[in-house]
């Protein structure tokens, strides 16, 4: 409602925030997020080689770009080395719950020669004012070629919402599901069956792939200890990391430092 009493129709405009942008030299991807992410993911590769696989495996290529919705769980393969363009993002309500799905948006050789030129320019540092602001133009781009049925009917439901917030600020913390649900004022199983009913998983599971990811991309990014990174990425101990780690990506984290490494 407006201030005279009237509906508002006019239309909303996403808040777009940009996590991560990154160009590399793609050697090794051989991941599963069975409980997905809480951003938007876009991809672009220089050429073939890899893959994403959510229902269906959709190869990444020059010809296309390849957005996949948060919370989506996917697998991605890599059969050869490629270059990769990729950018991490999330948008603020209405735009912040879609279906959970992987689309492919084709690219003609205009866009891609953009491209290109944009994957080149942050691989080498030397991307310049255009490129710092290009990737937001690619973002939406490929956001407003989302079919309208292919966002969700209603919203996330609040607490929900609140869940994802409490995890992703405490992920170095202690926190427990029994914690999680009185703070959205929910039994412990009530709590539970909402959540898996919005995201597909249990939060326990949820809350164990997001401390993964963190502890990833600590092991990839830093020089830091096993002992400090298991401590910033929540768990307890190195040794209750490493049990969780080589459970949900399949290799020890010090593996993972390995081949990361030699990827770089």
């Amino acid at each position: 409602m407006s201030r005279t009493g009237r509906i508002d129709t006019r239309p909303q405009f996403p808040e777009i925030e940009v996590l991560t942008v990154s160009a590399e030299d793609l050697r090794f991807w051989h991941w599963d997020w069975p409980e997905g992410d809480p951003f938007w993911r876009l991809y672009w590769n220089t050429g073939p080689g890899a893959s994403v696989t959510w229902r269906k495996r959709v190869h990444l290529t020059e010809h296309s770009l390849v957005l996949i919705a948060p919370h989506t769980p996917i697998r991605l393969r890599l059969d050869g080395a490629v270059g990769h363009l990729f950018m991490h993002f999330v948008v603020a309500p209405p735009f912040h719950h879609p279906h959970r799905k992987v689309w492919q948006i084709p690219v003609n050789t205009v866009e891609q020669a953009r491209l290109q030129t944009l994957f080149d320019g942050i691989f080498s540092g030397k991307a310049g004012r255009a490129g710092t602001l290009a990737p937001l133009a690619w973002i939406t781009r490929a956001l407003e070629t989302i079919p309208e049925e292919d966002w969700q009917a209603t919203p996330m439901d609040r607490r929900v919402h609140k869940a994802l917030q409490l995890m992703e600020a405490g992920l170095a913390e202690t926190l427990s599901v029994d914690a999680l649900a009185a703070a959205c004022s929910l039994s412990t199983a009530a709590f539970a069956r909402l959540f898996r009913a919005e995201l597909g998983v249990g939060p326990h599971h949820y809350l164990l792939g997001r401390r993964v990811e963190r502890a990833a991309r600590l092991l990839e990014r830093s020089a830091l200890s096993m002992e400090v990174i298991a401590e910033q990425s929540g768990f307890s101990y190195r040794f209750h990391l490493t049990h969780v780690f080589k459970r949900l990506k399949g290799l020890a984290p010090a593996e993972f430092r390995r081949r990361q490494r030699g990827r770089t």
